[in-house]
């Protein structure tokens, strides 16, 4: 008997002759075993919710144990103010100039070259005799900017040229007879030199910049949503390489945004159109920008990845400093619009 009590797979039959008691009970007119038969559920249905909610509970417990081990495991590594008054821009990342040979100059530990190459002071000077240099080969180069690193370039036409952090231009030794066309990724910014005869097109993406002679700043990094073209002197035109019989045409402190996820572009003019090359200068000018677009642009400067700890990413935020200031600066100044940055060494 006991054995049939609590062996699990005679609870169904347990089940039909407790049924069967009852009906019989209920046909002799006797109803006193609904009482206990009432009673009888009610506690095996409590003793199956408490046993689901205490396993609910080990669960839960679990889980937050795990969380907060998470968090302070994490937290540990998180940059201190004191760590992050040392962080200064990346100098262990590596800038470099692929040549059309497939040779490869790292610029940052190239020894000085006087004919081209001034490590030193990241200028490479291209507009001179190829004789002189004598390792240019005919077809397309290739110069890169490393995290933290700028790099002046002059372009065998004359044509200054400064790359910003994690930037890239690919021109040829020697340009063409039709055109001057270069391409770039990353931010850019352009003094052209004047040759009415050969026009200077600058591609990136799907879009190209046509100029004859003026000082112009593209922006087009992968992971931003948008590219922006801005003209600071001159003139330039501005076209869809599948259509360019309609380009667009900007003046001196228009601004263009092309946005990647559709054809939609506005032209806007600036107040400040210098505000936009300020990373020349050495210094991080926001005017008005969002959190994400801050902190994509510090990542891309100090050897660091950052999360942003409260949730005001919607934040408009305007502000000037040096380039050459620790991370601490940068923080310091966000700390003010009340945006709190987590920081971790990059490895």
């Amino acid at each position: 008997m006991k054995k049939l009590f609590f062996n699990k797979k005679y609870n169904h039959k347990k089940s039909e002759i407790w049924k069967g008691i009852l009906q019989k009970a209920k046909s002799d007119g006797d109803y006193s075993l609904i009482d206990i038969q009432e009673l009888r559920r009610p506690i095996f249905y409590t003793y199956k919710k408490l046993m689901t909610t205490a396993a609910a509970i080990v669960l839960f417990l679990g889980f937050s144990f795990y969380a907060y081990r998470l968090l302070v495991d994490n937290s540990a590594n998180f940059l201190s103010d004191k760590e992050l008054s040392l962080i200064y821009a990346d100098t262990s990342s590596a800038s470099r100039m692929v040549l059309s040979n497939g040779d490869t100059i790292f610029l940052d530990h190239v020894i000085l070259n006087e004919s081209f190459i001034d490590s030193r002071n990241g200028k490479i000077n291209l507009a001179v005799d190829h004789d002189s240099i004598g390792i240019l080969d005919d077809g397309v180069n290739v110069v890169e900017s490393g995290r933290g690193k700028q790099i002046n370039v002059v372009l065998p036409d004359g044509t200054k040229v400064w790359l910003n952090a994690f930037s890239k231009i690919e021109f040829p030794s020697r340009f063409g007879q039709a055109s001057r066309d270069v391409k770039v990724d990353g931010e850019v910014y352009f003094e052209v030199s004047k040759d009415i005869h050969k026009p200077f097109i600058a591609k990136f993406g799907a879009e190209e910049v046509t100029v004859l002679g003026t000082h112009f700043n593209i922006r087009k990094y992968t992971n931003e949503n948008k590219d922006v073209v801005t003209l600071l002197e001159g003139a330039i035109s501005v076209s869809n390489k599948g259509d360019k019989l309609n380009p667009k045409l900007l003046k001196p402190a228009e601004q263009l945004s092309l946005f990647s996820d559709g054809d939609e572009s506005y032209v806007k003019t600036l107040h400040n159109p210098l505000g936009v090359i300020a990373w020349k200068n050495g210094e991080f000018y926001f005017n008005n920008a969002n959190v994400d677009e801050i902190v994509k642009e510090l990542e891309r400067w100090y050897p660091v990845n950052i999360s942003i700890q409260n949730e005001k990413k919607s934040k408009k935020i305007s502000g000037r400093i040096k380039r050459t200031d620790s991370m601490k600066s940068v923080v310091d100044m966000l700390r003010f619009f009340d945006i709190e940055l987590l920081i971790v060494k990059q490895l």
